[in-house]
């Protein structure tokens, strides 16, 4: 085993994800919409799915335990950070950076939003760049001074990451230590979205008219807060930004058709508003969101999920603070339940049900387990990230 790379371990990890996201995908339109008058078929093919599902599933497991063995014997050998970084650099590395950046408050790239902390990416962009100053200033004498540099430069030469590699070796065993405690995973609950529910957001939307609206740079926040909007087909002049259908920021310039940035307007009321642009191009899609929210209070947060694992109809439990009376939107891989109640402020229940798995066949019962994700949107804000498994 020592000697099978570890990049064919992804490679294959990859190609094993990929293919049961494909087969569960095929099979959910197959079990939704059916072929008239060919049940038999029908019947094959879901059958035959499943058992592809199953078996991926199975794969899928062994080689994460291959994989976990070889990352941890390539991590001994082998530093993390074994190239040079700078603008514009892309990769996993960059990603790896970024994490360890944001693992202090000192060097962490932002608050909310992309490069937040659970929500890097593998762009080497200004807000990386800015932290890793940060970071070589921390470090000057070991850095800095041997270059004669008392200000950090923002790019990871050798000098940074000897620096980089050895502080990621002192604090391998304590945060092995940590990933390896159950109590902690599921205590863990809060936090940013991970970029593979910012990606999922970003490509689920639909183009409207060529001017598209991905997702914006942070999804609450006060008046007077600058903002981005991130998509396709913004116009140099003459965009207009709505907030639901009774405010709208006229006129607002970008440079780049990708970005449009933007100050939450001072008077426009508390609440949360659905957000699209209209432009020369037309009307961009609907899907994206803001809360403006008042300053003096805290967002939502999900501290424990019960229980971790549940049936297809069963009830869910979010245990927190910043929930609201009425009004809370729970926002989950599958759907958006909104209105739900929080008489306490610390509690909210929904019902589990996934379309896709409410609709399998009885012959898959007992055989499919999915992990699932939940955020809750309200007055005061947006919350991190909750997962649970849902089993049918």
């Amino acid at each position: 085993m020592k000697d099978f790379p570890v990049k064919y371990a992804f490679a294959m990890l990859r190609g094993a994800i990929a293919g049961i996201a494909v087969t569960a995908i095929l099979f959910w339109l197959a079990v939704s919409f059916p072929l008239p008058n060919i049940p038999a078929l029908y019947a094959q093919t879901a059958g035959d799915m499943m058992a592809q599902i199953i078996t991926l599933r199975a794969q899928i497991s062994l080689l994460q335990e291959e994989l976990a063995v070889l990352s941890s014997e390539a991590s001994k050998s082998a530093p993390l950070f074994a190239r040079n970084l700078g603008a514009g650099e892309r990769g996993e590395d960059v990603r790896e950076l970024q994490i360890f950046l944001n693992s202090s408050s000192e060097t962490r790239l932002a608050t909310y939003g992309p490069g937040s902390p659970g929500s890097e990416t593998p762009y080497f962009g200004r807000l990386t760049a800015s932290a890793v100053e940060r970071f070589q200033e921390l470090f000057a004498p070991e850095i800095l001074a041997p270059s004669g540099l008392s200000l950090g430069t923002g790019y990871v030469g050798p000098s940074t990451r000897a620096k980089l590699n050895a502080l990621y070796a002192e604090r391998a065993d304590s945060t092995e230590a940590v990933r390896a405690d159950p109590a902690s995973l599921e205590s863990g609950l809060a936090g940013a979205l991970t970029e593979e529910e910012v990606t999922f957001m970003r490509y689920s939307l639909p183009v409207s008219d060529g001017l598209l609206v991905t997702f914006p740079s942070a999804y609450f926040g006060p008046v007077g807060m600058e903002v981005a909007l991130y998509g396709a087909g913004f116009s140099s002049v003459g965009n207009d930004i709505h907030f639901g259908s009774s405010y709208v920021l006229r006129g607002v310039r970008t440079s780049d058709p990708s970005i449009l940035s933007f100050v939450v307007p001072r008077d426009f009321p508390l609440g949360y508003y659905e957000i699209w642009v209209t432009n020369e191009n037309g009307k961009s899609n609907d899907g994206a969101f803001f809360v403006i929210t008042d300053p003096s209070t805290s967002a939502p947060e999900i501290v424990r999920i019960s229980p971790v694992a549940v049936s297809v109809g069963k009830q869910v439990t979010l245990y927190g603070s910043g929930f609201t009376r009425v009004g809370n939107m729970v926002r989950t891989s599958y759907a958006i339940i909104e209105n739900v109640p929080s008489p306490d402020g610390k509690t909210l229940v929904f019902e589990v049900t996934p379309p896709f798995l409410a609709d399998l066949p009885e012959a898959a019962r007992g055989q499919v387990q999915l992990e699932l994700w939940v955020y809750i949107v309200n007055a005061n804000g947006v919350s991190g990230t909750g997962r649970f498994m849902v089993a049918y």
